[in-house]
């Protein structure tokens, strides 16, 4: 599965998702959506969220948004990280010798390692009317990246080259969902098919859609003229 999957343009949404996002996309990213999974999670520590909220976290910035909520999922990313040096390596090719390196050493040195590797999912979050990243970096997280990818949209050229029927943008749901482990507790998400529609709500605007895509494509793309650039 390539970094080229859900390169579309022009999304057609189904009428169920809210009016246009809240934040400034100029400014070229997203902020980060995550579950907080456990109580010894730095914004539990902070007072922030409880263990099982979703929250998106905008620099120092923490906004709980419940233990349920609905997401359009709109592009994916694989991205590795690796920060144990004296700068931060980040790399969006997972065919890479150097993404490879990051994953390997998060295999053999684990969160000690200061590395991480996995699918950086672009959503439209529901509730609050914004752009989302979310990123599966953790063993958990990971599991959710076939049912996720269920809800990629897919467009007619790119679905032609796959052999794939085209799929448009659709509500999703993430329930948070509690693991009560022999040694260790803490929590999941799980990924399902989110309701047919929202009363009384209308889609964003293409051209914010689109702009967030292009925000979002771009992040792999600036990376590879750095890569370009250090390798002259």
């Amino acid at each position: 599965m390539s970094n080229e999957l859900s390169a579309f343009s022009a999304p057609s949404f189904t009428p169920a998702i809210t009016t246009k996002p809240k934040q400034n996309l100029d400014r070229g990213y997203a902020p980060r959506l995550q579950l907080v999974a456990t109580g010894n999670s730095k914004v539990v520590l902070e007072d922030k969220a409880k263990a099982g909220d979703f929250i998106i976290v905008d620099g120092d910035n923490c906004e709980t948004i419940g233990k349920s909520i609905n997401v359009v999922i709109l592009g994916k990313l694989f991205k590795a990280v690796d920060r144990s040096g004296e700068s931060v390596v980040v790399n969006f090719d997972p065919a890479s010798e150097e993404y490879q390196r990051i994953a390997q050493a998060e295999a053999d040195g684990g969160f000690e390692s200061q590395c991480m590797h996995g699918p950086l999912y672009l959503a439209y979050n529901v509730d609050t009317e914004a752009f989302v990243e979310l990123y599966l970096c953790s063993t958990s997280a990971k599991r959710e990246e076939g049912n996720l990818d269920n809800y990629v949209p897919i467009g007619p050229e790119q679905a032609k080259e796959l052999g794939m029927d085209p799929r448009t943008p659709s509500l999703t749901t993430l329930n948070s969902r509690f693991v009560d482990g022999k040694k260790f507790k803490w929590f999941v998400f799980d990924t399902v098919a989110g309701p047919d529609s929202l009363d009384g709500v209308e889609p964003p605007a293409a051209e914010l859609v689109n702009k967030a895509c292009l925000n979002f494509y771009n992040q792999a793309k600036a990376e590879e003229v750095e890569d370009e650039d250090r390798s002259r």
